[in-house]
């Protein structure tokens, strides 16, 4: 047989080429108009089944009605996408830069490669090859080459084909690998990959050196440079546990990167946030373990920087983000050299963490957005909508003193945790508001700068500390939702370490299990680092008590608990607990779910509990407060889930809303459309007092204490204030529901009954008793006090009517002989007794549950 290796359907293959031949510098020979752009897309697999070109406008201004781009005809390249440049932007620029990413099958699940942008200076006429991230302004040759080679461990490479390859035509003697001096390296073995025919294993014969260059030939294929790969994931090759960034002292400021792949790195310095003022190059020197690093020898206080490299792959890169920046100063502007120790309040070390108890199972947890807080005229607040907002401390609703706002409504409801939606910079344009959740994380070491009073100086680090002081002054603990699962377009970590911070498919393409961006490769070791880093610095420097993790199931096991042994290093009763589960097919081998913490100490957002009592996030099927369904689902949610998925009731974060999704009261709305807004009050309260009587901890969603309601909007991440904000007239129309949620809060908190640490304590305290109930979808549950410190009874009783008529129980069975009191009843909760009752009966309103317990 001949040496070149054959290639499957050839004749279709040599055909290509000589159409690719005839053509060259052409899409496909049909006209187009000179303002048109003209985008040729062309994929060695041949698949475009429902290829579509997703596009924005690259300077965040107008974007097109129609932003995803069909193609305008099948060509011999590939498919052909036209655009019109004029529009994207606004009237004083219009198409100066478009971004775009392909994809397949309209979804994001198939999407290719990362964001690239046209600009004019490119022409009107660009090609692409799938997987590729190279933009081509002449029309690239696309007949069967070696497209890449990877060094995958210190004697194995890897060689991409652009093409599958016969398996007998895969040879040791077809390979050569030689140094960058043209050194050979003896091959030992060649084999293809049995699942993935363009993969070509070469094993060698000898150690190869990460820090050498080398090239891959394959015979009548071409060439290609070896670029670091798997071999990435070797600790002892690639790791370095030594702080990185810009590290300020007022006499040297040290730069220090991690660049693997990298020929050359730079640090450039600049006067100022925006602009080339001062610009001055550095380079940073190699120090081992792909770390660079160079010191500047004076005071940078109010200086800015960048970092660049060069790498083997991609040559010059462009200047990016310190991914370790303590400062940004918006998306358009170069981080800020900031001495922290400045940024401090006056009295904010050491940090003083409030007491609020040491587990899940003591918190109740309030989630809010900075924004909404405060952004509305009902707040009373000045700094309305800003960070500052929550450090006015004695804001109340015009007109009504009586009526608490901001963090003294907080104090008066009785929370021990704000759960803040993120706080770090995001992918957005300061210069202008534009509402967003904030969960698309730019940088994961700086405070997002759209609330705070000066987006280019130092001041989202003074007011973000600030709030979380007045917080902590306040006695509430502050816990910051994170995202780490996924980054944001323009994120720093290709342009500095392309191939390493990314789970990537063995085709060339990211992995996309959030449906929001590219997976972030957690269990890389440099990865893995950076996250655990990132959760130090933030409980360290900002005195934060806590993480809620954005589809924790993309972050891989092992850095969550490494995550949770480092952060409670520096604080024991650091809550750490996430979302268990992904927004897609994930790339992670094992996702971090429910069954894989279970034992862990991790805690996770109980969904099953949420869904029995309310029905599902969106549909309009009910659940149980509706119309009594799914009883048992919520007796195993009552009793710590223990039956489903945790190993203790401390892992279970019991809740029925937050902010994804309807509000409770929108679901309400939604499932029990006949229902009067009595009737729905009445769901929402009961509810509340399940998860309050729960095993486990307690998650409020901002605002449904008092009917927080969005329209029925629901996915309102960028929507208006109109519909995310806090109408604080809310709590003066709802202030029967506030109440009962506040004496709720308060009961939970004075009774350890409601807050047991063990499986072995639920099961032996918490009984159920299913006999004699006045209707089957009724719950009734004691729970025995006796020796349980802190605990002041000695025996409780939960009576639950989901029903919508008034029911008669019998009381509990012998064991609460005598005179009881009610602390739960109707619409009232309280830590003392409501009214007591002699008799062996208590007749329990519709859609309502009653506490009681022995004695005055």
């Amino acid at each position: 047989m001949n040496r070149t290796i054959a290639f499957r359907g050839i004749i279709t293959v040599l055909l290509s080429i000589l159409l690719a031949s005839s053509s060259q510098g052409q899409g496909d020979g049909g006209a187009a108009s000179a303002s048109t752009l003209i985008i040729n897309y062309h994929r060695f697999d041949g698949d475009y089944q429902g290829a579509g070109l997703w596009t924005w406008d690259g300077r965040e201004q107008r974007n097109p009605a129609n932003q995803e781009v069909l193609p305008a005809a099948e060509t011999d390249y590939g498919v052909r996408f036209e655009i019109d440049p004029a529009a994207y932007g606004n009237d004083d620029a219009r198409g100066e830069r478009i971004g775009f990413i392909p994809r397949l099958r309209h979804s994001w699940d198939y999407k290719d490669g990362s964001d690239r942008y046209w600009t004019p200076d490119m022409g009107n006429e660009i090609w692409l090859i799938g997987n590729d991230p190279q933009i081509y302004t002449t029309r690239p040759d696309t007949s069967p080459h070696l497209a890449k080679a990877t060094l995958d461990g210190r004697r194995l490479v890897t060689l991409v084909l652009t093409h599958p390859a016969e398996a007998a035509s895969a040879k040791a003697s077809l390979v050569t690998l030689a140094t960058e001096s043209g050194q050979a390296v003896p091959v030992a073995e060649a084999a293809l990959v049995a699942a993935t025919p363009n993969l070509l294993e070469v094993t060698t014969a000898q150690d190869l050196d990460p820090a050498e260059s080398y090239t891959a030939t394959l015979e009548g294929l071409g060439t290609a440079a070896v670029v670091l790969g798997r071999i990435l994931d070797d600790r002892d090759l690639f790791y370095a546990d030594m702080p990185l960034g810009a590290l300020y002292t007022p006499e040297r400021t040290t730069f220090r990167l991690f660049a693997p792949n990298a020929t050359a790195a730079h640090v450039i310095l600049y006067d100022n946030a925006t602009g080339n003022e001062g610009r001055a190059e550095l380079a940073l020197q190699p120090i081992g373990h792909n770390i660079w690093e160079a010191g500047v020898d004076e005071d940078l206080q109010g200086r800015h920087y960048m970092f660049r490299t060069d790498t083997r792959l991609f040559g010059r890169g462009r200047e990016a983000w310190d991914p370790y920046a303590v400062n940004t100063t918006g998306n358009d502007g170069h981080p800020r050299i900031t001495d922290l120790r400045a940024t401090d309040p006056e009295g904010f070390r050491p940090i003083q963490r409030p007491q609020w108890g040491n587990s899940l199972a003591d918190a109740i947890i309030y989630e809010m957005h900075v924004r909404d807080f405060t952004v509305d005229a009902s707040s009373g607040a000045v700094n309305r909508g800003k960070y500052l907002g929550f450090t006015e401390t004695n804001t109340h609703l015009p007109g009504h003193p009586e009526i608490a706002t901001g963090i003294a409504h907080l104090k008066e409801l009785g929370v021990t945790h704000l759960q803040l939606m993120p706080p770090f910079d995001a992918h957005n344009d300061e210069s202008k508001f534009g509402y967003n959740w904030g969960y698309m994380t730019a940088a994961f070491f700086s405070p997002e700068g759209i609330y705070s009073t000066d987006i280019r100086t130092d001041a989202r680090v003074r007011e973000l500390k600030q709030l979380v002081k007045a917080l902590h002054d306040a006695g509430i603990a502050v816990i910051f939702d994170v995202v780490y699962n996924h980054t944001s377009p323009g994120n720093p970590f290709e342009e500095l370490a392309p191939g390493y911070y990314h789970r990537m498919k063995e085709d060339g393409s990211f992995w996309n299990g959030s449906g929001t961006g590219n997976e972030f490769r957690s269990e890389a070791p440099m990865a893995r680092k950076f996250i655990v880093d990132s959760c130090k610095f933030w409980v360290e420097e900002y005195g934060v008590d806590g993480f809620r993790f954005d589809l924790m199931g993309l972050v891989d096991l092992e850095t969550m608990k490494e995550i949770q042994r480092e952060v409670k290093a520096l604080y024991p009763n650091a809550l750490v607990y996430g979302e268990p589960w992904t927004g897609g097919q994930a790339g992670i081998a094992q996702i971090t779910d429910k069954n894989r913490i279970k034992g862990t100490g991790i805690g996770a957002f109980n969904d099953a509990l949420r869904d029995a009592i309310k029905g599902s996030t969106r549909g309009t099927d009910g659940g149980y407060v509706q119309n009594g369904s799914r009883r048992d689902d919520v007796k195993r949610g009552i009793a710590g889930s223990m039956e489903l998925w945790t190993s203790d009731p401390l892992q279970a974060l019991n809740y029925v809303s937050a902010h994804d999704d309807m509000t409770l009261w929108d679901k309400l709305a939604h499932s029990a459309p006949t229902a009067t807004p009595a009737e729905r009050a009445r769901m929402q309260r009961l509810a509340h007092a399940i998860c309050a009587v729960s095993q486990g901890g307690w998650f409020l969603h901002g605002g449904a204490e008092m009917m927080r309601t969005k329209d029925m909007v629901e996915n309102s991440y960028n929507a208006d204030d109109s519909i995310n904000s806090i109408d604080w007239n809310w709590k003066r129309e709802h202030r029967e529901t506030v109440e009962y949620v506040k004496g709720l809060i308060a009961l939970r908190k004075a009774h350890p009954a409601f807050r047991l640490e063990t499986a072995g304590e639920v099961r032996a305290r918490l009984a159920f008793h299913d006999a004699a109930l006045p209707d089957p979808r009724c719950i009734v549950f004691t729970i025995n006090g006796e020796g349980l410190a802190g605990e002041s009874w000695n025996r409780l009783a939960v009576l639950v009517n989901p029903t919508e008529e008034d029911l008669t129980f019998p009381l509990p069975f012998g064991e609460m002989e005598g005179e009881v009191s009610l602390y739960v009843h109707d619409t009232a909760a309280s830590v003392s007794p409501l009214a007591t009752a002699k008799a062996m009966e208590l007749r329990v309103p519709a859609r309502s549950l009653s506490v009681i317990a022995p004695g005055k």
